[in-house]
């Protein structure tokens, strides 16, 4: 049996994944004629069960333990893959390679089903490629998923102009999975043991990934994208209110026009906005039933099954892959860190440029006809007496007569020294300067 089993593991490393009708990525074989009995097998785990709801911002939590059956397909077997950044991916990340051989006392399984939404959005899109850093356990400084980001933001967009994004996600989480094994390296493969010592840190990148994961949220994830272009009238924090305000309702009607859909504007300004729906886990059918996205997500939420074979992991604690390789081979481990670390600089080097993309000059479109000798505020951006670009506003009568002219913290009229991208606004109240 021993011979057997060294001889399966000097097969050649490869690593496959599909996607089902629903759209879940499943695992495939990972090596010719590999042994797959053990994918039909089920361990009986001792586990916490929290049974927890959300009410409002607070979760309520009620404890009691009991005895459920995990198919080892998909609790285990996830547990053992190694993880690259993907843009398409609901989860922003893939399944790369199967590095490690994990028996059930390697890891704890706590049943906690839980339904949680969340916003991403952030002023920048670097920020927001930290805020997804951070919630995967990683330091958010190496900038791991600016690529991830850059790819998301600039699909199907205007790329010379800069991007305002956000994301908005309901996670179906079903339980947690904690690795208990304090030396991780010990339960590699032996075929990728030999792979780390014989072969470049290039190649345990492109092969074996980037990350590992030591915590896994298993269950559904329903991802939705925001995508518009920022003009000279928009402010972020507007978009970001819509986003707020409207996500769930465009979610779900998005996702029955199948996934992606060009909207109305988010701002006051012209431009469109672009949505990308997601979905992964459970049975994602439940969201094409045309009906509201709570209910929507209800429905989804009781689809998966105790026994979790119907659940992909859908929240980490990453851990770089160059820990396991310093421990195999500390020149090999660091040359893998210095790779990635200046692959995950350039990507955030890039990342930046796009932030710092010149605003789309489209002016406000949606304005009123003014009434007869009604007052108008005008309001726009301008260089003051003292040389600084500033915020002004000028009051002027319908006739075109003007009134006065103030910038944004001044207390007197002004003179308007140039005239920079002036956006009409109709009021009968003068703004609060």
């Amino acid at each position: 049996m021993t011979a057997r089993k060294d001889a399966e593991d000097e097969r050649p490393l490869i690593a496959l994944t599909s996607q089902n009708m629903s759209g879940e990525t499943e695992l495939r074989k990972q090596w010719p004629c590999k042994r797959m009995a053990i994918v039909a097998l089920s361990c009986a785990i001792t586990i916490g069960v929290v049974c927890a709801y959300s009410a409002g911002d607070h979760d309520h939590a009620i404890n009691t333990y009991e005895t459920v059956d995990l198919g080892i397909s998909s609790s285990q077997t996830w547990f053992q893959y190694s993880w690259s950044p993907d843009a398409t991916e609901a989860r922003f990340v893939k399944p790369k390679f199967q590095m490690f051989e994990y028996s059930s006392n390697d890891f704890q399984a706590i049943y906690a089903p839980q339904t949680k939404t969340e916003y991403f959005t952030e002023s920048s899109l670097s920020k927001t490629s930290s805020k997804l850093s951070t919630s995967m356990g990683l330091d958010a400084s190496y900038g791991a998923f600016s690529g991830s980001i850059e790819v998301t933001a600039t699909s199907s967009t205007n790329v010379e102009k800069r991007q305002m994004m956000a994301i908005f996600q309901s996670r179906a989480k079903m339980y947690k999975m904690i690795g208990s094994s304090l030396t991780p390296e010990d339960r590699l493969r032996k075929s990728v043991r030999k792979f780390i010592v014989e072969r470049s840190s290039d190649a345990i990148i492109e092969h074996l990934g980037e990350f590992y994961a030591s915590e896994m949220d298993m269950g559904g994830i329903i991802r939705t994208i925001f995508r518009q272009t920022q003009t000279s009238s928009d402010e972020h924090r507007q978009f970001a209110a819509s986003v707020t305000a409207k996500a769930t309702a465009l979610t779900a009607s998005v996702q029955m026009k199948g996934g992606v859909s060009t909207e109305g504007s988010l701002t006051n300004s012209g431009e469109k906005v672009r949505v990308t729906v997601t979905t992964q886990g459970g049975d994602s059918y439940k969201w094409l039933s045309g009906l509201d996205f709570m209910t929507n997500q209800k429905e989804w939420a009781k689809s998966f099954k105790k026994d979790g074979s119907n659940a992909l992991p859908i929240g980490f604690k990453m851990l770089p892959i160059w820990n396991i390789v310093k421990k195999i081979d500390l020149a090999k481990g660091n040359a893998v860190e210095s790779t990635l670390k200046k692959k995950w600089k350039s990507a955030k080097t890039d990342l930046k440029e796009l932030d710092d993309k010149p605003l789309d000059d489209k002016p406000l479109t949606k304005v009123k006809p003014v009434p007869n000798n009604a007052r108008v505020y005008i309001k726009g951006i301008g260089t003051d007496s003292q040389g600084h670009k500033s915020e002004y506003w000028m009051a002027k009568k319908s006739s075109g007569h003007l009134l006065q002219c103030r910038f944004k913290g001044q207390k007197s009229q002004s003179r308007l020294e140039s005239h920079v991208w002036p956006i009409r606004k109709k009021t009968f109240h003068p703004p609060h300067l």
